[in-house]
């Protein structure tokens, strides 16, 4: 199921929060103190971007892998920090597409928080049934293991 969508969104590439890609252009100089855990933890405060991880990775290892990429962590681990930046480098941006259409990106940015939550508001995997973009049950998430350093 995971390569049929993966397919499916390939035909063009999602645009990302622009948010995101600015927090991406803060980091990249910092590429060599970045672990998966805490890239993560920034990609997954935005859907688009990590179904975009996710599918790259899907695509990418899919034929080498037993099983799914099911988290953004081991996507990221996957594809590595350094070939992350160079694969999400220049991206396109919600806000660019819409700007057009403000009552469209007004109806975006409206929807948003009640289609992707905020991490800490997310129910566990394991109740929710999400294991695409959600850490596994009983693994650390992201924000665990940023806060315990």
């Amino acid at each position: 199921m995971v390569s049929a969508w993966a397919a499916r969104l390939c035909a063009r590439p999602l645009p990302v929060l622009g948010a995101t890609r600015e927090a991406l252009a803060a980091l990249r100089p910092r590429s060599d103190r970045l672990d998966a855990n805490a890239l993560a933890q920034l990609v997954l405060q935005d859907p688009l971007m990590a179904v975009r991880v996710l599918t790259e990775a899907q695509q990418r290892f899919s034929a080498r892998l037993s099983r799914t990429v099911e988290t953004v962590t081991a996507a990221l681990v996957l594809l590595g920090i350094d070939p992350f930046f160079a694969t999400f480098s220049g991206l396109d941006t919600v806000e660019e597409r819409l700007a057009s259409q403000p009552q469209a990106l007004a109806g975006f940015r409206a929807a948003l928080p009640h289609a992707w939550p905020p991490r800490s508001s997310r129910p566990p995997a394991r109740s929710s049934g999400c294991r695409w973009a959600c850490p596994s049950p009983g693994s650390s998430t992201p924000r665990a293991a940023a806060s315990r350093r």
